[in-house]
């Protein structure tokens, strides 16, 4: 996986919340995106940071998302995918939001790849998702 979302980090360490944002942003497509268009300014090779911040509604609904890093084109590529973001009622139950004004804050991290790695992480993608599809319909 090439992003990765730090447990620890920020005001909260909520496992449960680095979990759901880490589980919405590693889709490969999403991180091809980012790769490339990171690609244009930084080397191979090179690890690129995000700082990320914000707010859980009691909806479930991530506002006040904001990103830091090292281009404007990332950031807002971050805050869009981190708006479509639900955390589950029960989940909300779980964690308590008695202080709505709590700020969340996780890194995102990826590396640039070149294009033969991104190739690879295609096919691997498409060979996950076809053993996730047959191991579904042996269920039924």
């Amino acid at each position: 996986m090439l992003i990765l979302i730090s447990f620890s980090s920020g005001f909260s360490q909520n496992k449960e919340i680095s979990k759901i944002i880490a589980d919405s942003l590693d889709n490969v497509n999403f991180e091809i995106r980012l790769i490339r268009i990171a690609s244009e300014h930084f080397s191979e090779g090179k690890v690129i940071i995000l700082s990320t911040q914000f707010k859980i509604e009691k909806d479930g609904k991530l506002t006040d998302v904001k990103a830091r890093g090292p281009m404007a084109e990332l950031e807002d590529l971050i805050v869009s995918k981190l708006k479509s973001v639900m955390v589950s009622q029960s989940l909300l139950e779980k964690i308590k939001l008695d202080n709505p004004d709590l700020i969340y804050a996780l890194p995102v991290r990826f590396q640039i790849k070149s294009e033969s790695e991104i190739i690879k992480m295609v096919k691997k993608d498409k060979r996950k998702r076809e053993k996730e599809k047959r191991k579904r319909e042996r269920k039924n």
